[in-house]
This record gives structure tokens, sequence and C-alpha cells, in this order.
């Protein structure tokens, strides 16, 4: 199983099938396409927090995030299935205008679909760029995908 590390508040949105599209500016990846595990880094500044808290209220009013203590790190807390990577400034827009909205078209866009949050996020210590998971730590995934 591959996994991506996403920092909080976004590995939350993503695992809570509110965010369709991780933005990278550098995807070494662009044609991979299957399962990916999400992987909550450890890090998060109060101030990244409250950027996220502030774009949600003027662009998203309906969703809320959970206090900053709250949102778990350092550990993988959900699934999704990569079906497309939408290149920077490309002119292909196959998907609907909710799916899009999330899209930084000045960088890849990794398009999610089927997300499957944990009910209880399995801690993992996170990578740069697309790693592969532990065997023990996907069987534990596994086991709570079933």
């Amino acid at each position: 199983m591959k996994a991506l590390s996403i920092r909080q508040p976004w590995a939350y949105l993503i695992a809570e099938k509110h965010k369709p599209i991780e933005n990278r500016r550098n995807w070494c990846q662009p044609k991979y396409r299957g399962e990916l595990a999400i992987q909550a880094a450890k890090g998060m500044t109060r101030n990244e927090y409250l950027d996220v808290a502030d774009m949600l209220r003027s662009f998203f009013p309906g969703i809320e995030l959970p206090p900053f203590r709250e949102l778990t790190r350092g550990a993988i807390v959900g699934v999704a299935t990569v079906v497309d990577c939408l290149e920077p400034r490309s002119v292909r827009r196959p998907y609907p205008l909710e799916t899009l909205s999330w899209w930084d078209q000045e960088q890849h866009g990794i398009v999610l679909y089927d997300v499957r949050p944990l009910r209880d996020p399995v801690p993992c210590a996170g990578m740069l760029g697309l790693w592969t998971v532990p065997e023990d730590i996907e069987r534990q995934v596994r086991e709570q995908l079933r």
C-alpha cells in the first residue's frame, strides 16, 4: 500500500470526504493510480490551522474543523483511491465544480475518490513523497477497511 503524508488540517479534510483533491507543487508520480493511505503528518502550526479555518469560513462555510489539539497527527487516518492527476494550469477539467474548487491550478491536483476514514487512526511515521506503508501497519489499516 502506498501512502502520502499530508499536514493537518488538510489530512482531516481529505479523510472526512470534504477535500477531493490534494495539491502538490512537486508531484513526482503523475501516473500513479490506485490505493493511497492518508498519513496525517506530525507537523501543524497554529497559524496553518487558523489559515485553513479562515479559508473554510470564506469558501466552505458548512465545514468546521475540530479543535486544534484534537486533530490526529503522526498516524494513518484514511485510505483513498487516486484516480487522476491534473497537471498545473491544465485546461482539462473533467470533474464537477465542487471537486475542482479545491484545486490550486498552479500545482498538480491529485484527484481522490472512494475515501474511507479509519475508525481508529493507526500510528505511523510519515515520509516525503509517495512511500510504501510497512507491512505490519498495512495489516492494521486493512483490518479496519473490512
